[in-house]
C-alpha cells in the first residue's frame, strides 16, 4: 500500500476490489494483504543512523528500551532445580520452580521488602566489620542469615519477604512451617526450610571458608559492596577470596563472548591493561575468551581485577581456570553469591551478571554475537543506571553482531581506554617512568628514529631518507618502537609519538 493524496469513494473501491479478485488463485488475497502490510511497515521504518544523531541521554534511554523489549535478562530465579542448587556443605531437598514477579513489580516490591528489614539492622551494618565489633545478638543474626541462604528453597526474593515479615533472620530461623507458608505460599518449600535450618551446617561452612582464606560477607556487614545495596534483590550473602577494597570504585566491567576472535582478545587485553594502569579495577566473569584476556591483561599490568563467578568458590574449576583464579586472587579478588561448593548452572550466570555490573561503574562489551551472556550484563547495567560501552566490530562478523547492535541502539563507543575513562571521570595516568626506561634501553639507531617522530605524523619514506636506512631496517626499528608503545602507526604508513 502506498500513501497517496488522491481518494476514492467507497463504491469505487468495492468495484475495484471485486474486479481485482476475479480470476485469482486461492490464497492470493491473503498474500497481497501481507504484502501491503510489509510495504507500510517498510515505509514507516526510521532511517538507519538516527540513533547517532540523538542526544546521549536519549540514546541511552532508547538502548534501554530496545534491550528490555527484545531480550529481557532473567531475574534472580524464584526457584531453581534443587539438584543444581544443592550444596555439599548442607544438602537438603528442594521444591518446584516458582517465577518471580515481572520487572516493574520486582523492582518496586523488592526494594520495599529489603528496605523494611534492612533499616532496622542498619546500625549493625555500619558499625564494625569484624566479629569482635559485633554483639552476641548481631552475631546470631548474621549466622541465621547465612544459614537461611544455604537452604535450597530459600531464594533471595523469598528470603527478603520472610525477613520483612518476621523482622529478623533469627525470628525467621525459628518460625514454624505454618507461619512460613503464610508468607511464601508453598507448603513444600516451608517444610524444606524447616528441615534445612541447621546451625551445625553454618559452623561447617564458616570453618571451611576460614581454612581456604575465604571471607563471608552479609548485607549486614559494613564492608559489603556499596554498589550492590541499591539492587532490587541484593545478594544477602557473598563469598570473597581476596581484598574487599577491590570491590569499591573505580571499577569497570570488561566482558564478551567465550568464543572470542583474535581481534576480540587483542582489544580486551589492550583495554583491560590500560584501565588497570590507570588505577581502575577490571571486573569480569572468569570465562574463556574475552573474560580471560581481560583478567590476564590486568594482572600483567600490575593492576587489580575481580572475577565474579557463577558457581561456588570451592567448586572444582578446569585447570586453566584454576591457574588464572590463583593469579586473580593475588592481584584482586574472587567473588560469588553462591554456596562454596555449588556447581554452575544455566541460570546462575545471568544471575551473577547483576553482581558483575553492580560493582562496576560502567560495562564495556568487547565482542559479542547477537545472543550472548555479555548482553545480559549490559542490560543489567542499564537497569542499574550505568553507562554501557561497545567496541565496534566487523559488520560481516557474527561475533560482533551484538556489539554493533548495541551501538546502533545508542551505546557509547569504546575504541580505547580513554573513551571509558573520560565517561567515568577518571584521568589516565601516564606511564612516564616505564617509558623513560624503555627509551634508555634503545640502541643509537633506534633512538635516532624515535627522535624523528613527534606529535605530528611522519611518513616512513621520510624516516628512511633522514636516517639513511634501508626499508627493511626502518620497518624493523618502527616495529620495535611500536612494541614498546613509544609510537603508534597510522593509516598510510605514517607514525606518531605516543602521548
Amino acid at each position: 500500500m502506498r500513501y497517496s493524496t488522491t481518494t476514492r469513494s467507497e463504491g469505487e473501491e468495492e468495484k475495484k476490489e471485486e474486479a481485482d479478485s476475479i480470476g485469482r488463485k486461492p490464497g492470493e488475497e491473503e498474500e497481497e494483504a501481507r504484502h501491503k502490510e510489509e510495504t507500510v511497515t517498510t515505509e514507516r521504518r526510521p532511517r538507519p543512523g538516527a540513533a547517532q544523531r540523538e542526544p546521549r541521554r536519549e540514546s541511552a534511554q532508547r538502548l534501554h528500551t530496545s534491550a528490555t523489549e527484545d531480550r529481557v535478562p532473567e531475574e534472580p530465579r524464584g526457584e531453581e532445580d534443587p539438584q543444581q542448587r544443592r550444596s555439599a556443605d548442607c544438602a537438603a531437598d528442594g521444591d518446584e520452580q516458582e517465577d518471580l514477579p515481572d520487572d516493574e513489580e520486582q523492582s518496586e516490591d523488592s526494594h520495599g521488602i529489603v528496605g523494611a528489614w534492612y533499616v532496622s539492622r542498619r546500625s549493625a551494618a555500619t558499625r564494625g566489620t569484624g566479629a569482635s565489633d559485633r554483639t552476641a545478638g548481631e552475631e546470631r543474626e548474621r549466622a541465621c542469615l547465612i544459614g537461611l541462604h544455604l537452604v535450597p528453597a530459600v531464594t533471595p526474593h523469598r528470603l527478603y519477604r520472610m525477613l520483612s515479615t518476621f523482622g529478623s533472620a533469627s525470628a525467621t530461623w525459628s518460625a514454624p512451617a505454618g507461619s512460613l507458608v503464610s508468607v511464601i505460599g508453598d507448603w513444600n518449600a516451608a517444610r524444606v526450610i524447616v528441615a534445612g535450618r541447621d546451625m551445625s551446617c553454618v559452623d561447617h561452612v564458616q570453618r571451611s571458608a576460614s581454612r581456604e582464606g575465604i571471607r563471608i560477607l552479609t548485607i549486614l556487614d559494613g564492608d559489603y559492596p556499596q554498589g550492590l545495596r541499591p539492587l532490587a534483590l541484593p545478594p544477602p550473602v557473598l563469598y570473597l577470596r581476596g581484598d574487599a577494597e577491590d570491590l569499591s570504585p573505580p571499577a569497570i566491567a570488561v566482558v564478551g563472548t567465550r568464543r572470542a576472535s583474535g581481534y576480540g582478545k587483542a582489544v580486551a587485553r589492550r583495554l583491560a591493561g590500560d584501565l588497570a594502569e590507570a588505577g581502575i579495577t577490571v571486573v569480569s566473569g572468569l570465562a574463556a575468551g574475552v573474560d580471560a584476556a581481560a583478567h590476564g591483561a590486568a594482572v600483567a599490568a600490575g593492576g587489580r581485577t575481580v572475577a565474579v563467578l557463577g558457581c561456588g568458590l570451592l567448586h572444582r574449576l578446569p585447570s586453566w581456570q584454576r591457574a588464572l583464579a590463583e593469579r586473580i586472587a593475588s592481584h584482586g579478588a574472587l567473588l560469588s553469591e553462591f554456596p562454596l561448593t555449588m556447581s554452575p548452572a544455566r541460570w546462575t550466570f545471568p544471575q551473577r551478571n547483576r553482581v558483575l555490573s553492580g560493582i562496576s561503574q560502567a560495562v564495556v562489551v568487547v565482542e559479542a554475537p547477537a545472543r550472548s551472556g555479555a548482553l545480559i550484563t549490559a542490560e543489567w547495567a542499564l537497569r542499574q543506571g550505568k553507562d554501557v560501552f561497545a567496541v565496534p566490530g566487523n559488520v560481516t562478523s557474527r561475533a560482533s553482531a551484538g556489539c554493533n547492535a548495541l551501538l546502533r541502539d545508542g551505546a557509547l563507543v569504546a575504541t580505547s581506554a580513554d573513551d571509558v575513562l573520560f565517561a567515568v571521570g577518571v584521568r589516565r595516568i601516564p606511564r612516564a617512568a616505564g617509558r623513560a626506561k624503555d627509551v634508555e634501553e634503545l640502541s643509537g639507531t633506534e633512538r635516532a628514529v624515535l627522535d624523528q617522530i613527534g606529535l605530528e605524523a611522519v611518513h616512513i619514506d621520510d624516516i628512511i631518507a633522514r636516517g639513511g636506512l634501508s626499508p627493511a631496517e626502518a620497518a624493523h626499528i618502527l616495529l620495535v618502537l611500536e612494541m614498546k608503545d613509544l609510537i603508534s602507526a597510522l593509516d598510510g604508513k605514517r607514525f606518531i609519538r605516543t602521548p
